[in-house]
């Protein structure tokens, strides 16, 4: 077999030690730096940190550049971030400015028209994680008041009945009592 047969016309690799770990064979090469690695791992270890930091943060500027940004797009970014500033200062303050806030915030909402998600959204992230504390501590059910059916309700105004129970315990007494006497009777 001749040289560069096995590979498709290619050079042969060489079998260069990975420069990072010193233990695995070296598969890639770094474009920037030129060291060879063996693995992503080893690209982002810390004796490559600095290049490779440096291609992502060359990667992330380019990028950024290329996007082409409209006004409209600039304004509500900017509206975005005085929003997120306002609601860090309010989360630092704490006490009645939150609670006066989230009043504020909710009060053109009409829960029943919009949707759970448009709703949590107005929520800041410490209030949502507080939510999900008071719900997996059980302590929202202690909030909900109890439902009375409507016809418990009839039964207290119409008859002075606290429940329909009595009713029941009167209808069981009764057929008690008639089951134990003769059916002709």
């Amino acid at each position: 077999m001749q040289s560069g047969e096995g590979n498709l016309g290619l050079e042969p690799r060489q079998t260069a030690t990975c420069s990072l770990c010193l233990v695995q064979f070296a598969k890639y090469t770094c474009p920037r730096c030129n060291v060879q690695y063996c693995s992503l791992g080893c690209y982002k270890s810390e004796k490559h940190a600095q290049c490779s930091e440096d291609f992502y943060r060359e990667c992330f500027m380019t990028e950024l550049q290329s996007q082409k940004i409209s006004t409209a797009e600039k304004s509500k970014m900017m509206e975005i971030l005085r929003r997120a500033g306002e609601e860090g200062m309010e989360e630092e303050e704490g006490g009645e400015g939150e609670c006066a806030t989230l009043e504020e915030r909710l009060a053109g909402v009409d829960l029943d028209a919009e949707s759970p998600e448009a709703v949590w959204n107005k929520l800041s992230r410490s209030e949502q994680e507080q939510f999900r504390a008071a719900m997996a501590s059980g302590h929202l059910s202690s909030l909900i008041p109890l439902h009375t059916p409507w016809w418990r309700v009839y039964l207290q105004r119409s008859h002075g009945r606290s429940t329909g129970e009595d009713l029941v315990e009167k209808n069981e007494s009764t057929e008690a009592r008639g089951s134990g006497t003769d059916p002709e009777q």
